[in-house]
């Protein structure tokens, strides 16, 4: 059976494609029966700095800087980041410890040069499609947020990136959960179920953080998405103090009740071959 054409959410859509895109979207996140990918809730600690961003961005930044020392010690690496944007990743990885050369790759140009917190990453941009990278040495490390969604072919580009692994390297990326889609709405081609991940990075050495919760999901829908999404009005950036007061208080609520995560970070490990 040939599967039905994905909806670009990122392009200015009609009404009734925006009706279709809920739709096909809604249909193609229900499984039955998920895989076995090994799965587990992931919460950031009490003393997270907190801005105005999304739950889902405070989540992803905590994570680089406190849970991926953890899956991958802090040292000097080779790094890619697809889908870069300004480069702002680069200062994370620093600020976790990480050192080593960064190369971000976005078919937009938004790369500031200038943006390294730090001097711990020698910094290269390659403005183009990441698919067509070739001749490059391996990475240890090659990661992607919220990039993976907005790629039509996502299945080939994520064999592609494969090719680029090194021996005992990671690719760590984060890519919107299902429940991601009542509250990013027209965003992306895609959410990323269990089976869709499954489906595309398979289920050895693989493994599926879900971040957030029921609170932070809540959060999500009525303060950001309603207003900013629906009616062009952004309460968080009204009223700061009181929209960091509440992010604190959901994501210490999502620990009993993870459920309806709005993100999940796939984390796929490449073993070492034998000399």
């Amino acid at each position: 059976m040939i599967a039905a054409p994905e909806i670009n959410g990122d392009l200015r859509l009609g009404f009734a494609d925006r009706l279709k895109y809920i739709w096909s979207n809604f249909r193609r996140n229900l499984t039955r029966r998920p895989p076995s990918v090994n799965t587990r809730s992931w919460q950031p600690p009490a003393d997270t700095n907190l801005g105005i961003f999304s739950p889902g961005r405070c989540l992803t930044e905590a994570f680089i800087k406190v849970q991926l020392p953890t899956i991958l010690p802090p040292q000097a690496l080779r790094v890619l980041d697809v889908g870069c944007g300004s480069g702002r990743t680069s200062n994370l990885l620093a600020t976790a410890g990480y050192s080593g050369h960064y190369t971000g790759v976005d078919v937009d140009d938004r790369f500031d040069a200038k943006d390294a917190s730090s001097d711990a990453f020698d910094r290269t941009f390659i403005h183009g499609d990441a698919h067509d990278l070739s001749d490059l040495d391996p990475f240890d490390l090659i990661i992607s947020i919220s990039a993976l969604e907005h790629v039509d072919n996502d299945a080939a580009l994520i064999d592609h990136l494969g090719t680029m692994q090194a021996d005992g390297g990671y690719q760590i990326h984060f890519v919107p959960a299902p429940a991601g889609l009542p509250v990013y709405l027209w965003h992306g081609f895609r959410q990323y179920s269990l089976q869709a991940i499954a489906q595309r990075f398979g289920q050895d050495d693989v493994e599926v953080y879900r971040l957030g919760g029921l609170a932070s999901f809540l959060l999500h829908l009525v303060v950001i998405t309603l207003p900013e999404i629906l009616l062009s009005t952004s309460l968080r950036k009204r009223w700061p103090a009181q929209y960091r007061f509440l992010l604190a208080k959901c994501l210490r609520w999502d620990r009993w009740i993870p459920v309806l995560p709005v993100c999940h970070v796939v984390c796929c490990h490449s073993r070492k071959t034998a000399d």
